[in-house]
């Protein structure tokens, strides 16, 4: 960890590793900020990165979870906190958490691996235990192939996708039972942790439960998924 002040920290409202994002920088452009062990800043880590206009469209819509510039500090709280890189099986993504988005509660952008200055970030926060590990899970697809998820079709292209997942992810049921244990945490306004999204918004994003539900209402949707789930693959044994 690099050496800033107790005042320094205070003024950037730090106290542990984090990733932040500019909601202003500019039309396509990301402008991400680390604080942590010190890499091309004295601070941590900066970069800037080409992105869809969509993203930093969004990205000036917020005005949620802002903070201060870690170069620059001071009373001007423009950067977005909530920022998770995630590790997949097949690929890398960047979320983040705020108002409306790509995904429930979050923007979230594949990271194009092969371009080197990704790849230092990706390194960068994995070395600052900023990355969330999930290698054992396929990559979330937008929308389930960029399709609405809804009503009796989408249920259908859901139960199929876990199927899937059964079939070709020995661990997966621990996965979908401690996110089921997460939702109830979060309905007692408790989050199982601060690294990750919440459990809620995964399934919604990757499971296509429908956005703007109710943990609770999103809770019963995950175990109604979880049993049809369950009885496809018993039929399957039969």
């Amino acid at each position: 960890m690099n050496d800033m002040t107790t005042e320094w920290m205070k003024d950037r409202q730090v106290t542990q590793p984090v990733l932040q994002i500019r909601n202003n920088a500019g039309n396509g452009i990301l402008h991400i900020q680390g604080y942590g062990i010190e890499d091309n800043r004295p601070y941590g880590f900066a970069c800037k990165y080409s992105v869809p206009s969509e993203m930093s469209d969004w990205l000036y819509t917020q005005e949620d979870n802002l903070y201060p510039s870690l170069a620059s500090g001071g009373a001007l709280n423009i950067y977005i906190r909530g920022v998770v890189i995630t590790q997949y099986s097949d690929g890398y993504q960047i979320s983040v958490s705020g108002t409306g988005g790509n995904f429930d509660e979050s923007y979230v952008l594949d990271l194009a691996t092969k371009k080197s200055h990704i790849m230092a970030m990706i390194d960068w926060a994995s070395n600052n235990d900023l990355l969330l590990d999930v290698t054992d899970t396929p990559r979330p697809v937008l929308d389930m192939d960029g399709e609405e998820v809804d009503g009796t079709q989408g249920v259908a292209k859901t139960i199929k996708h876990m199927y899937e997942q059964v079939t070709t992810i020995p661990t997966i049921g621990f996965r979908w039972s401690m996110m089921e244990r997460g939702i109830q945490m979060e309905m007692k306004g408790i989050r199982m942790t601060a690294k990750a999204p919440a459990c809620s918004s995964i399934v919604k994003r990757e499971y296509g439960v429908r956005k703007g539900m109710s943990k609770a209402k999103t809770l019963l949707c995950w175990r109604m998924l979880m049993g049809l789930t369950g009885m496809m693959i018993a039929g399957e044994e039969e």
